[in-house]
């Protein structure tokens, strides 16, 4: 009887022939990776419209897909592809390209910049990233946003795309528009904003940059907004300034929350609600210790949501009854 492997011997030697080979694999990669490679292996002719293009990029979106899962599952062929992959050449074809293969293309980049997140330095990848950002394609967007986290943290993304002049407008841009790609926003917001945080060079720039972008959330909300990842991105991104500059942008953050209750107490949503309920509870908690600033804060924030009853009522009873608990 055997124990620990159920598959027949010959399926296991198999599997042993084909790790052997891995070595080989790998550095013939390294030489034939190209984005012609899968033009060529997917017969990829001249495309004469829309549809051909979308039909002909299927197969390519594939090909990039199945090896970044065979990059993922064999060690060290990562390092041995990544350099043919990021070079301007073989990128720029791709990003010239279908949403589908875009967005496969970037995936397979996460594997690289996990790996080296320098990869791209000297190439024109920090730019395609920004240009995604805000793609109405959700996984493109998701992808670039994704790469954009691994990069942007290593110093030298900003040698190809500077901070003040591409990056901050880019973000400032994102903000302000009300598009689908809010639904990524939610989640890659905040880390974004971090990061972009430390890598500006001075307090002043740092400060200027956190008060600005808490300004773009007010942008086009009357034109209609995503009102969840907003609300949630707009808490989030509030806590990180006011936990970075409370003194320095006190009075910017009071006006800013309140101009943020009158956008959100209009809508009697459930789930909009705790979310409000849980950043003024933590704003409330922070000025504790300051009894001037609490006390003003509490009674800017009854009038404002006594202004907005009936609709603020399940806001009002929340923070009613924790006022309560707190005075036991």
């Amino acid at each position: 009887m055997s124990y620990g492997r159920s598959e027949s011997s010959n399926a296991y030697e198999y599997r042993v022939a084909k790790a052997k080979d891995c070595k080989g694999v790998r550095s013939g990669l390294a030489r034939q990776l190209d984005v012609n490679t899968f033009a060529t292996t997917t017969n990829i002719g001249t495309i004469d419209t829309e549809n051909d293009a979308i039909r002909q990029a299927h197969p390519i979106a594939q090909a990039i897909n199945a090896l970044t899962e065979f990059v993922e599952s064999v060690p060290g062929l990562s390092e041995s592809v990544s350099s043919n992959f990021v070079s301007s050449n073989s990128f720029s074809n791709l990003m010239n390209m279908d949403e589908k293969v875009k967005a496969a293309a970037f995936n397979l980049l996460k594997v690289f910049l996990k790996a080296k997140p320098d990869c791209i330095n000297g190439t024109r990848i920090p730019s395609f990233i920004l240009k995604e950002l805000d793609s109405k394609d959700t996984l493109l967007c998701r992808n670039a946003f994704e790469c954009f986290l691994l990069a942007a943290n290593d110093p030298s993304f900003y040698q190809t795309v500077k901070i003040e002049k591409a990056v901050v407008p880019k973000f400032v841009t994102l903000v302000r528009r009300k598009h689908l790609h809010w639904n990524v926003l939610e989640s890659s917001l905040l880390p974004s904003v971090s990061i972009i945080y430390d890598n500006l060079p001075d307090e002043e720039q740092k400060k200027k940059w956190l008060s600005t972008i808490l300004e773009c959330f007010f942008d086009g909300t009357d034109e209609g907004l995503l009102l969840v990842p907003w609300i949630k991105s707009f808490s989030e991104v509030f806590r990180f300034a006011y936990l970075k500059a409370a003194t320095e942008l006190s009075d910017f953050l009071s006006q800013t929350f309140f101009k943020f209750l009158d956008v959100v107490i209009p809508f009697d949503d459930g789930q909009t609600t705790s979310v409000v309920v849980d950043l003024i509870l933590w704003i409330d908690q922070k000025l504790v210790n300051n009894y001037d600033a609490s006390d003003a804060f509490k009674e800017k924030l009854t009038a404002s949501l006594a202004k907005g009853l009936p609709r603020a009522t399940k806001v009002f009873e929340a923070f009613f009854e924790y006022s309560e608990d707190q005075n036991r």
